[in-house]
């Protein structure tokens, strides 16, 4: 039923997040809190968002793979999907690009452009004058 309502919980960010286990060293740790996180996404059937950081190379380049995540590169092995959102504030147009580093199941989007509100905190798909404004 594609109008069942849909729960997503937002974590910022899921790495800081204390894991039942204090004495594992860091990389077991975040895998670890992973882990937990999709038990707990499973058991109260939504799903969830967690922010991670490129690194500087990454970055730079405005090519962003798995090996760009800061910290624990082996997280993206614990998750079903990475999604990079490239925006800068000093962007005058607040229009940003959204795009798939990997993703397990479903159909493949690619890359995309969102218009940022950064005043009320939300993100919109463009309007037709502006996808045509952009190109």
């Amino acid at each position: 039923n594609l109008l069942k309502e849909t729960y997503c919980d937002f974590n910022d960010y899921l790495d800081l997040f204390a894991n039942i286990n204090p004495r594992l060293d860091k990389r077991l740790s975040i895998q670890s809190t992973y882990r937990e996180a999709i038990g707990i996404n499973k058991k109260y059937d939504v799903f969830a968002i967690t922010l991670d950081q490129a690194d500087s190379d990454g970055v730079r380049k405005g090519d962003y793979k798995m090996s760009n995540f800061r910290e624990d590169k082996s997280k993206a092995h614990n998750c079903h999907a990475g999604f990079y959102f490239d925006w800068s504030q000093d962007d005058e147009t607040d229009i940003a690009e959204m795009g798939v580093i990997f993703q397990r199941k479903g159909r493949r989007w690619g890359s995309w452009h969102v218009k940022v509100e950064p005043e009320t905190q939300k993100i919109r798909p463009l309007t037709e004058f502006e996808r045509i404004k952009l190109n």
